[in-house]
C-alpha cells in the first residue's frame, strides 16, 4: 500500500492537496498535542484536543480527512508532540514509521513536511533519513508577494533525501573492519540493507560479499576467500591472486611459501592490534618456521624434522637450520643478516615455546621485543631480500575500509 506520514499545522490546504493529488491508501497525521497555547494541531484532525478519536466515528466537519476524502480506516494519528520539540517528533516519527512497516510488510512510505512547525518538519525529515526512506513531498505554491499564496498554484514536488542513516551505518560497518571484526561489519551491512536507496544497495552487497571474504581469510579458510574474492574484481584482483597462491595447501614451492609467511605475520599483527598477544606471538613463531623452510630450501639444506610439526611456538628445530645455514655458508645477505639477529631470537625462542597460551601482560612485552628487536623485524627483514633476490611478488595491502566505487587503485600492492 501507498502510505504519506505528514505534518500538521498552520494552512490545512497545502495538506489536503497533497492527500488529494497523492491518492493514498493510509495516511498518518504528525500533529502537535494540546499545550498552554491552544489545542494544538489535532484540532485540525478531529475537530477537538484529542488524539484517540474513536475509529468507528468520522472526524468532524470541516476537518483535514472530510476535506480530503478519507474514510476513517485510512487514517490515524501518530504520537502527539511538542510543536517545537524536534527530538519529540524525530521519536514519534520514527515509531510511525515502524508501526507502517509491522502492519505492512512492503509499504511504499511518502512523508510531507510542508506544514506544521520549522522543528515538526526537521524531526519528520530526520526520522525519514535514520529509517531510510528515500523519497518526500513538499507542497510549493506560487507566491506573489513572497507572503500570501495565490490559490490554486500548489504543485507537490518529489524530493529526494539523503541516505544518512544509511551512511551511519557505512561508516560503523567500516570501523568495525578497520578494528578487523569482519563478521561484526558485514552484519551491520546486511541490517543496513533492507532500508538502503536503490543507488546504494549494489554497494552494499558487494561490501558484504567484501566482509565475507575477509572473516575467511582471517580465518585461514583460503578456499573459501578466494571463491569470494573473484567476485570483487577488479577492486581485489591483487588479493584474489594471492589467495589463489595460499589455497594451494602444503604447496612447498618458494613463492607459497614465501607469500604464507606474508600472511601468517600480517595475521599476527592482527591479533596484537586486538590485545590478543598470545595468538600474536603464536603466528610470529610460524612465519619464522614456515620461513626457515623457503631458506632451507634456496640453500638446499635438510631439515632435521619439520618445525611447524614441533611443539607449538617452538623455534629450536628452526634455529639449528639456520645455524647450519651460518656455517657452511660464506656468508651472505640472508646469512649475514641471521648473524646480526641470532643472540637476540636465542634469546626469545625458549619463552615462546612455553605455551601457545600466554597471560596479556607476558605475551604484551615478549610481542613488543619481537617487534621492535627480534623476531618479526628478522623476518621483515629476511623476506625483503628474499623478494628482491628471487623476483617473488609483494604481499598486497590488507584492506581496511569498504569498496565504496569500482577502483582498481583502491588497495595498494
Amino acid at each position: 500500500m501507498r502510505w504519506l506520514l505528514i505534518t500538521v499545522g498552520g494552512s490545512p490546504e497545502p495538506i489536503i492537496f497533497s492527500i488529494r493529488e497523492g491518492k493514498y491508501d493510509r495516511v498518518v497525521f504528525l500533529c502537535s498535542g494540546e499545550s498552554a497555547s491552544g489545542p494544538g494541531s489535532v484540532a485540525m484532525v478531529t475537530g477537538g484536543p484529542a488524539a484517540d478519536w474513536p475509529a468507528a466515528v468520522p472526524a468532524l466537519p470541516g476537518t483535514i480527512p472530510r476535506k480530503s476524502g478519507l474514510h476513517r480506516s485510512q487514517w490515524r494519528i501518530a504520537d502527539l508532540v511538542a510543536v517545537d520539540d524536534v527530538g519529540s517528533v524525530f521519536a514519534s516519527a520514527r515509531s510511525a514509521i515502524n508501526s507502517i512497516r509491522w502492519e505492512d510488510p512492503h509499504p511504499e512510505i511518502d512523508i510531507d513536511y510542508t506544514a506544521g512547525s520549522k522543528s515538526m518538519s526537521a524531526g519528520l525529515m530526520l526520522a525519514a533519513v535514520e529509517e531510510g526512506l528515500v523519497t518526500g513531498r513538499l507542497i510549493s505554491p506560487f507566491r506573489p508577494d513572497l507572503k500570501s499564496v495565490a490559490d490554486g498554484t500548489q504543485v507537490a514536488l518529489s524530493v529526494s533525501l539523503p541516505a544518512v542513516g544509511v551512511t551511519q551505518a557505512l561508516r560503523e560497518a567500516e570501523a568495525l573492519l578497520a578494528s578487523f571484526d569482519y563478521r561484526g561489519a558485514g552484519a551491520v551491512l546486511e541490517r543496513t540493507l533492507s532500508r538502503a536507496p536503490q543507488p546504494l544497495k549494489a554497494e552494499i552487497q558487494r561490501n558484504i560479499i567484501f566482509c565475507r571474504a575477509l572473516d575467511a581469510w582471517d580465518k585461514c579458510d583460503y578456499e573459501k576467500a578466494a571463491e569470494l574474492a573473484k567476485s570483487l574484481q577488479p577492486e581485489m584482483r591483487p588479493h584474489a591472486e594471492c589467495l589463489e597462491v595460499l589455497r594451494g595447501g602444503e604447496s612447498r614451492r618458494l613463492p607459497a611459501l614465501v607469500t604464507l609467511v606474508s600472511d601468517l605475520l600480517a595475521r599476527a599483527r592482527r591479533r596484537a592490534a586486538t590485545d590478543a598477544f598470545g595468538e600474536a606471538v603464536r603466528y610470529a613463531a610460524e612465519s619464522f618456521a614456515v620461513l626457515t623452510t623457503s631458506v632451507a630450501q634456496i640453500y638446499d639444506i635438510a631439515e632435521q624434522g619439520q618445525p611447524r610439526e614441533e611443539k607449538p611456538g617452538d623455534l629450536s628445530p628452526a634455529i639449528r637450520v639456520w645455524d647450519r645455514l651460518a656455517a657452511s655458508k660464506p656468508p651472505d645477505a640472508v646469512a649475514s643478516l641471521y648473524g646480526t639477529y641470532r643472540g637476540v631470537i636465542q634469546h626469545q625462542q625458549p619463552v615462546a615455546s612455553v605455551s601457545p597460551v600466554f597471560l596479556l601482560q607476558p605475551a604484551r612485552a615478549l610481542w613488543g621485543q619481537m617487534e621492535s628487536v627480534g623476531l618479526l623485524r628478522f623476518t621483515d627483514q629476511c623476506l625483503r631480500l628474499l623478494r628482491d633476490s628471487h623476483e617473488l611478488p609483494a604481499y598486497p595491502d590488507w584492506p581496511d575500509r569498504l569498496i565504496r566505487n569500482p577502483n582498481p587503485g583502491q588497495f595498494r600492492s
